[in-house]
Formats: structure tokens, sequence, C-alpha cells
């Protein structure tokens, strides 16, 4: 089974979203919950999961969360990939941070045609229904009445994901052909 994933933080909320074909489920730290560990490491462990540019952001956040990291660690992580120029392996060699190399997952970003467009644009080529900026500044303290608008806005990225996926799947098919012709 696939499952499309996105992540979103701030520096007093962090949220990860997994959507499959028949269910979502999001995992969050706020002031009253922590992220289930168990069902996150199943997930990732166990299914294919799909993001979009989720190999430089995803994958390094969920890793970084996943090993006991408090919401404002994770925010300044996520600035530093988001700001430094650097790039994220360089980022995640300063904090220590590695993405478990037996996740299987694509980021069809590498895959998608055009030279690293943002997600919105694709969303924009293909017509999307939703097309929405990050509701509420990267910096601002987000209120527990705001959790729902940040759900679904990272959500709407996942079916945007999924379309762009979709779009594209014949590609990833011959990709997944060849790395199996050529055991890459």
């Amino acid at each position: 089974m696939k499952v499309f994933l996105d992540v979103e933080c701030y520096s007093n909320y962090f949220l990860i979203c997994f959507k499959s074909s028949n269910k979502s489920r999001y995992y969050q730290i706020t002031d009253t919950s922590t992220l289930n560990f168990n069902e996150i490491t199943h997930i990732m462990n166990v299914y294919e999961t799909i993001g979009f540019n989720s190999k430089n952001y995803d994958l390094p956040m969920i890793s970084y969360a996943l090993s006991g990291a408090s919401r404002e660690e994770l925010k300044r992580f996520s600035d530093q990939i988001i700001t430094s120029g650097k790039l994220s392996w360089e980022v995640c060699r300063e904090f220590n941070i590695k993405v478990p190399y037996h996740w299987d997952h694509i980021d069809i970003i590498e895959t998608a045609p055009a030279v690293r467009i943002s997600l919105k644009m694709y969303g924009a080529r293909m017509h999307t229904k939703i097309l929405q900026d990050l509701p509420l500044e990267p910096d601002t303290i987000i209120k527990n009445s705001e959790h729902e608008i940040i759900r679904n806005y990272c959500l709407n990225d996942i079916d945007i994901t999924i379309e762009l996926y979709n779009e594209i799947k014949n590609r990833i098919d011959l990709r997944e052909k060849i790395s199996k012709v050529y055991n890459l």
C-alpha cells in the first residue's frame, strides 16, 4: 500500500500527516499531545511512502521527531533546512540526524517534469481544485483553534501530491522497472 505524507512545523506545533487510498491519519506535538512513535515508525517501516521534496525536508523532520526532539528543536532544525542555504544532508549531519535507509520512499520532485518547481506550481499547471499558500506565517505561535487549519492545509498539499503522482505514475513505474533490471 502507498501512503502519502507531509510535515508542517511551528515553534509550538508539529504535525505529520499520512494519507492512503482509504484513510488519513495525523500525529502532532502540542501542549497536550505527543507523537505516537510506534504508529509512525510502523508506517515508515512497513509501507511505501510518497512525498514531494520529502527527502530534503519531510523525512529528516520525521527522523528527528522520532528521536524525541521537542517542538522547539524541530523548529530550529526546520528553519536550518529551509533558510540556511545548505543542502539538507549537511544540516542533518550538523544535527546528527540519520534518515533510515530502509524506508521505502519515493520523492516525486525527482521524477516530476520541469526543473524543481514548487508543489503549488504543479498544482496550478494541473488545475488543482484548491491551491493554498501556508495559511499562517512560519513564525506564528499556533493557537489550539488553528490546529485544524494547519491540518487541512497539510492534507490539501497531500491531495496535490497524489494528483501529481497520478499524472507522472508512468515515469515512476519506468524508474522502478529499470531499478529492478539494474538492481539499483
